[in-house]
């Protein structure tokens, strides 16, 4: 495993969790985890059309 990989998880972890905790003092447990699931799905799209320009664009 890269160091750039561990480093990259690790700082999710620790965003995911402060994020989580800041958002139960809004919302409750049901409610913070769909938001934390939609923002992690959002990421994967988002990330998957930059791949997607990214082939389209070296051919």
């Amino acid at each position: 495993m890269s160091l750039m990989a561990l480093i990259t998880a690790a700082t999710g972890a620790i965003i995911t969790a402060e994020t989580g905790d800041r958002l139960l003092a809004i919302f409750t447990r049901v409610q913070t985890s769909l938001v934390l699931a939609a923002i992690g799905i959002f990421g994967l799209g988002v990330g998957g059309l930059i791949g997607l320009v990214a082939v389209a664009s070296a051919a």
